[in-house]
């Protein structure tokens, strides 16, 4: 008579489950190392092309696939502790070369933000107060254009700052003084003709 026998496979014992991993927002599941063991090596339950999640505590399921065959995968969860990410942004620019003519004038090209959950704000110091509008001014002077993006639950806050010139304008003596005489000389010929 022939016995056929089944052995199932066994239960890892005294197993150590990885420790909390740190993640910033943004990141995927590909980007966090798990560790190989002398036991086996552990993997992600879900697609490595999953998000980490937002900031806070996020749990995820891993497993240990065993080097012996003769072992059972070993299934548990793992913490990652996700905190906030820096914004990816282009900051705003001072136009150069802008000279006073007496309109109002944008005094930087506007900055962008990567993420369409986030807004850049702008204020001069001193005159305006924070607004998405680019600040415009009349007067010549140097001024402070003041940006900023204000990160919310999953991104750190950006706070910076770009000096502007608006010169005055230059006036040239000479095609003032040609202008004098002109109207000095046109003033003469009015009268010499009445």
């Amino acid at each position: 008579a022939i016995i056929d026998l089944r052995i199932e496979k066994g239960d890892l014992k005294n197993v150590t489950t990885p420790s909390a991993k740190n993640a910033k927002y943004g990141q995927t599941l590909a980007e966090i190392t798990l560790p190989s063991t002398s036991t086996g090596v552990w993997y992600f339950e879900d697609d490595l092309s999953m998000s980490v999640g937002n900031v806070g505590v996020n749990k995820f399921t891993v497993k240990l696939v065993p080097n012996d065959k003769n072992y059972k995968d070993f299934i548990t969860e793992i913490t990652i502790n996700v905190s906030k990410a820096d914004p990816k942004y282009t900051a705003p620019k001072s136009i150069s070369n802008l000279e006073y003519n007496g309109l109002t004038q944008n005094l930087v090209i506007p900055g962008t933000v990567e993420d369409d959950t986030l807004v850049m704000e702008y204020k001069i110091r001193d005159l305006t107060d924070w607004s998405v509008e680019i600040p415009t001014v009349i007067d010549a002077g140097y001024y402070y254009v003041y940006y900023r993006i204000v990160g919310g639950n999953n991104y750190n806050n950006v706070e910076s700052y770009v000096g502007v010139e608006l010169a005055k304008k230059v006036y040239d003596k000479r095609a003032t003084d040609r202008a004098a005489v002109l109207e000095k000389n046109r003033k003469i010929e009015e009268e010499f003709n009445k």
